[in-house]
């Protein structure tokens, strides 16, 4: 059974494309397409979700793919099939963004100089992602600073 807002959802994302197939096609497409994705391990994070109500591909094969995948968050959600985007779009979003927040690196900032405060006046306490036109002042400071106590070193 579908809410309503999931079959508003497949009705205008999901059906339209339907109409496009051309079945001939795909299907040698299909019979001649191998999938091989290596014996090796994935060591990065990865996001593995699944629908508990999935009946094209089932839920349980993504579980044998955390062996592969150490690092690896499952989400087996329950309620949910083969379209878990379409039937819980906001709960995979949830997922998204919590994964991407634990993948991206971060950098912890510990000193910035006075001259860049300064300059971007405001900056967040804890941990932060630095834009890269403050990271390249950043380093054309540190790089100055640096040379200028080299030479006042040796000139002594």
């Amino acid at each position: 059974m579908r809410p309503p807002a999931t079959a508003r959802r497949y009705r205008s994302h999901i059906v339209p494309g339907k109409t496009l197939v051309d079945a001939t096609r795909l299907g040698r497409i299909f019979a001649a397409w191998t999938v091989d994705v290596g014996s090796a391990t994935f060591p990065a994070q990865t996001l593995i979700a699944a629908g508990r109500r999935d009946s094209v591909v089932g839920y349980t094969d993504a579980m044998d793919l955390l062996e592969r995948y150490p690092h690896a968050t499952l989400a087996v959600v329950d309620g949910a099939g083969h379209a878990l985007m379409h039937e819980r779009p906001e709960l995979l979003a949830a997922l998204l963004r919590d994964w991407l927040d634990r993948a991206r690196p971060r950098r912890q900032v510990t000193a910035i100089p006075q001259r860049l405060k300064e300059r971007y006046k405001t900056w967040p306490s804890e941990r932060l992602l630095i834009p890269w036109s403050i990271r390249r002042d950043m380093m054309k400071l540190a790089t100055s600073t640096a040379s200028t106590r080299h030479r006042a070193h040796h000139c002594r």
